[in-house]
C-alpha cells in the first residue's frame, strides 16, 4: 500500500509464493522475524512462541499459511498479540491441517465470529490444550432476543409464542435489539416469526388496541460464540484443558460451559 501495510491481495499472492521458496528462513511483515522454515517445518520444531511481539493481521495470515501440513510443530502460541478476529478465523481454518495439540490465543480481541470459526474446527483437530483467555467474550449478545416469560392470558400466550423463543422478525422488522420489539405497537394486529427448537416459525398476533402490551418478558440470549464452544466440547475427542480466564462471563454462561464439558478442565 505504500504505507507499511498489505492489502488482503498482497498477502494472498505472498502466502501463495511461500511454498516455492525453499531456501527463505526469515521474513518479516510487521517488525517481527517469522522463522518461515520452522513454521513450514523444513527445520522441525515442536514449539514455537510469539507471546507478546505485537505481531499484526499480515503476521498472523502468513503464520496460518505455514503451518498447514506441517507435522511436526506442536505447541503454538500467539498470545498478547491483538491480532484481531480476521487473522485468528485464518490461524482456526488451518488448524485442521496440522497436529497442534497446545493453542494460545489469549488477549487477541478474536470476537464472537473467531471463537465460532475455533469451535467449527476443533473436533477435527489434535488440540489439547485451548487458551482464549482476555478475549472480550461476552456472555450476552445483545443482538439476540429471547421470550424471558410469556404472560398468562396475554396476546403472546394467545398467538402462540413460548417462553425460549427466539424473536426474528416482528411486523417483517429484523429484531436485533431489545428497541426493535417495540414495532408491534404500530398496530393492534401482526405477525411475528421466532426460532424455536432448530425451527423457525411464523404467527400472528392480535391486541385489544395498537399501543396495547403483548405481554412478554424479554432477555439477551447467549453470545453465539459460547454456544458454539459449547458444543464443539462434546465433539472435541482430543481436548483436556480450556481456558476462558479474564472473559466476560456471568453465572448463567459458567454454567452452561461446564455442563458441556466431561473429562475436560476448564478455567473460568
Amino acid at each position: 500500500n505504500g504505507d507499511g501495510t498489505f492489502t488482503l491481495e498482497g498477502l494472498n499472492a505472498l502466502c501463495e509464493a511461500l511454498p516455492n521458496c525453499p531456501n527463505l528462513r526469515e521474513l518479516s511483515v510487521d517488525g517481527y522475524p517469522l522463522p518461515i522454515d520452522q513454521l513450514k517445518g523444513t527445520t522441525p520444531t515442536e514449539s514455537i512462541d510469539f507471546s507478546g511481539k505485537s505481531l499484526g493481521v499480515a503476521s498472523a495470515i502468513i503464520i496460518a499459511a505455514c503451518i498447514a501440513g506441517n507435522e511436526h510443530l506442536k505447541q503454538l502460541n500467539l498470545s498478547e498479540n491483538g491480532i484481531g478476529p480476521q487473522a485468528a478465523s485464518a490461524i482456526a481454518d488451518v488448524l485442521p491441517k496440522t497436529n497442534i495439540t497446545s493453542l494460545s490465543l489469549a488477549s487477541n480481541y478474536m470476537g464472537s465470529d473467531a471463537v465460532i470459526k475455533i469451535a467449527e474446527v476443533l473436533p477435527k483437530t489434535q488440540i489439547a490444550v485451548l487458551n482464549l483467555d482476555s478475549n472480550g467474550i461476552c456472555s450476552k449478545d445483545k443482538s439476540i432476543i429471547i421470550l424471558e416469560k410469556v404472560n398468562g392470558g396475554s396476546p403472546a400466550e394467545a398467538a402462540g409464542l413460548q417462553q425460549g423463543d427466539q424473536m426474528l422478525l416482528v411486523n417483517n422488522r429484523k429484531i436485533d435489539s431489545m428497541d426493535a420489539v417495540g414495532a408491534h405497537k404500530d398496530s393492534a394486529q401482526g405477525s411475528c416469526k421466532v426460532a424455536r427448537n432448530g425451527q423457525e416459525i411464523d404467527l400472528a398476533f392480535i391486541k385489544p388496541s395498537a399501543d396495547a402490551a403483548l405481554g412478554i418478558k424479554l432477555k439477551n440470549g447467549m453470545n453465539s460464540g459460547l454456544m458454539s464452544l459449547c458444543e464443539a466440547f462434546t465433539k472435541a475427542p482430543n481436548l483436556t484443558c480450556v481456558s476462558l480466564e479474564y472473559n466476560e462471563l456471568d453465572e448463567a454462561a459458567t454454567e452452561k460451559l461446564r455442563a458441556a464439558v466431561t473429562g475436560i478442565t476448564l478455567k473460568l
